[in-house]
């Protein structure tokens, strides 16, 4: 699971959450986790498949989330 602690001042700061990428609605969404796993990570993802949703509901707003399976070629580096 690639996963990453949210910033103190953003909201749900300090929790952690899995590596997100926010879409429009007519991008392609094998595509645009390949290139964030690249951009914000480091790392190559291959074998991608989807693998459900989640839909979560805040007080505020509801927020479904697409769940993808895939392999890295590498373990990123974690930087503090």
């Amino acid at each position: 699971t690639l996963v990453g602690l949210r910033r103190g001042e953003a909201l749900l700061g300090g929790l952690w959450e899995p590596l997100r990428v926010e879409l429009e609605p007519d991008a392609d969404a094998r595509s645009a986790l390949t290139s964030r796993a690249k951009d914000a990570l480091g790392i190559e993802v291959s074998r991608l498949q989807r693998a459900g949703s989640v839909t979560h509901v805040f007080t505020h707003r509801r927020l479904r989330c697409e769940v993808w399976l895939g392999q890295a070629t590498q373990v990123p580096i974690v930087q503090d």
